[in-house]
């Protein structure tokens, strides 16, 4: 009589059922070809070959493919019987517990038993090997069981209850991938929507932009014909600036020559004065004409005067043109080449405009594209509706915990 203990340590709260005991034959020794010793125990062969009803059961337990079906692997495996390494072990149970195995994720997300082994093939071959033995021992330890290799009745309770927290941690991942998918799918159809709409607007839009093309070359050519206007306009006002600088020149340098012969003529009327010459005294006729003259280099000199007066304003005012003249063509330049960039775009949209209606609006491209991605999230949704109805399989297996109820702490899941 064989009994499973695979757990360490139990905490005691109140009574449970004792660990269902089965009766098996003590294992026979297999001798290996080639004369080994009596004894040894072949590692990867079954002990019974299953028959009848047994071998129904082998051929429909599912075999490890690139996503095991744990939920099958977990119904395969009945409690009340201990697998273990060289005993009569039930291949279709075996075959169940390693598809469970491969379906089964510890910690760092890989499957405890690899889905192939060594040798390329389906490591579920029913034969409760090494490697089979290596993944029970994982799984028992990160499981707090105790790790002895075999499956009893408390390792096979743990692996359904870590299915069902698994599969169901499955089953909202795939839900939220439906989401995900039903939002891609949601703008495409709006991508789709918007290329239609787009198709009966291309000619509009082509229209438009031939239109913008024609006014922003007419504002280009006014803009250049302003250009031309206020560089000719500057070259007048320089022109102006140049006359007047020497029209200025001009004046002072004839009011220079009549200050000059003013004093050129006291100094003779001083001389002679200072002399005593002749006739040159008081009212004579050679001081009045001296006199005389003087008087009249007094008036062209106040004359002169305004004429240089008149002159720096002239000056001024032919700064102040060409200042503004400037400024002006400045602005044109701006303007010119604001309207220059415009042009540009004008041309760039039309041009652009013209292959869309040249090209269409991959309309057809777009509903393919909704179509294909709709697709996509109507089969998220059947993947994850089937990991749903697997996570309520597994839960469904599971033995429900036992509650105590007291009467200061309330209910209390036994674990």
């Amino acid at each position: 009589m064989t009994v499973s203990n695979d757990v360490k340590t139990q905490p005691v709260v109140q009574p449970k059922a004792v660990e269902k005991v089965v009766d098996q034959p003590a294992a026979q020794p297999v001798v290996a070809k080639g004369g080994e010793a009596p004894g040894k125990v072949a590692a990867d062969k079954n002990d019974v070959k299953p028959t009848g009803a047994k071998a129904d059961v082998v051929a429909n337990t599912p075999a490890s493919g690139d996503k095991p079906d744990l939920a099958a692997g977990l119904a395969a495996m009945k409690d009340g019987k201990v697998l273990k390494r060289g005993g009569k072990n039930d291949e279709a149970e075996v075959k169940g517990a390693q598809t469970s195995l491969q379906g089964l994720k510890d910690k760092d997300g890989n499957p405890y038993l690899p889905a192939k082994g060594a040798d390329g093939k389906d490591s579920a071959d029913g034969k409760l090997g090494p490697k089979t033995q290596e993944a029970i021992k994982k799984f028992q330890k990160d499981h707090g069981l105790k790790e002895d290799g075999q499956l009893g009745h408390d390792t096979m309770e743990k692996m359904k209850e870590a299915g069902a927290t698994q599969s169901d941690a499955e089953a909202k991942a795939a839900q939220g991938d439906v989401q995900a998918k039903q939002t891609d799918a949601e703008k495409a159809k709006a991508a789709e929507d918007a290329a239609h709409k787009a198709d009966g607007t291309n000619k509009d839009d082509t229209v438009k932009a031939a239109d913008d093309m024609k006014a922003a070359d007419a504002d280009l050519k006014g803009t250049n014909d302003k250009v031309d206007a206020a560089g000719k306009d500057l070259d007048g006002a320089k022109a102006e600036k140049t006359a007047a600088d020497q029209g200025l020149t001009d004046a002072k340098k004839s009011l220079g020559d009549l200050q000059q012969q003013k004093k050129d003529l006291q100094a003779d009327i001083d001389k002679r004065k200072a002399n005593g010459e002749e006739g040159y005294v008081y009212d004579s006729a050679g001081l009045r004409a001296d006199n005389h003259q003087m008087a009249a280099l007094d008036k062209a000199i106040g004359k002169q005067q305004g004429a240089v007066t008149a002159a720096e304003g002239k000056v001024a005012a032919a700064d102040k043109h060409v200042a503004a003249a400037t400024d002006s063509l400045a602005t044109a330049k701006i303007n010119q080449s604001g309207a220059t960039a415009r042009q540009q775009q004008a041309e760039a949209n039309l041009k652009d405009a013209g292959k869309r209606l040249a090209e269409g609006t991959g309309e057809t491209a777009a509903h393919d594209k909704a179509t294909a991605a709709q697709k996509a999230a109507d089969d998220a949704k059947t993947k994850a509706d089937a990991a749903r109805a697997q996570a309520e399989k597994i839960k469904g297996m599971t033995t429900p915990k036992p509650v105590v109820t007291d009467v200061i702490t309330g209910p209390t899941v036994i674990v």
